[in-house]
């Protein structure tokens, strides 16, 4: 596994870190063109720092892996119109012809207030978010 620093140093907390999940998950179902095909973006789960997608075929081609592979600019887009961008650090596949199905996961470059979510920009489509 290759490691990326975001941020150099060392960190030393002088609180206790309490941790309650605040991410929400939104279904989506959009649909995204993909080599000859096409894959629908089922569920995004987004805290205020990372973004979690799930997907799967939506119209089925010979190599919809790469397809899946090759979505990798990820951003989530505010209400005041700046777009933050996920840095994807796993992506799995699951082969199983048109019933094949993915997820990728991702790191934000900075903390998000989630009440000002709008929607992900998932290779240039945006995706409007509803609970």
């Amino acid at each position: 596994g290759d490691e990326k620093v975001l941020i150099e140093g060392s960190w030393k907390l002088n609180f206790k870190l309490a941790y309650k999940d605040v991410s929400k998950t939104y279904k989506p179902s959009a649909e995204i063109p993909a080599g000859e095909g096409s894959l629908v973006i089922e569920k995004i789960t987004i805290s205020p720092i990372s973004c979690f997608v799930e997907g799967k075929v939506g119209r089925y081609y010979e190599d919809v892996e790469a397809g899946w592979e090759s979505l990798t600019a990820l951003k989530i887009k505010m209400k005041d119109g700046a777009a933050v961008p996920v840095q994807i650090d796993g992506s799995s596949w699951l082969s199983d012809g048109s019933h094949s199905s993915g997820t990728m996961e991702g790191v934000l470059g900075k903390l998000i207030d989630m009440q000002q979510v709008e929607s992900v920009l998932l290779d240039g489509k945006e995706i409007p978010l509803h609970q």
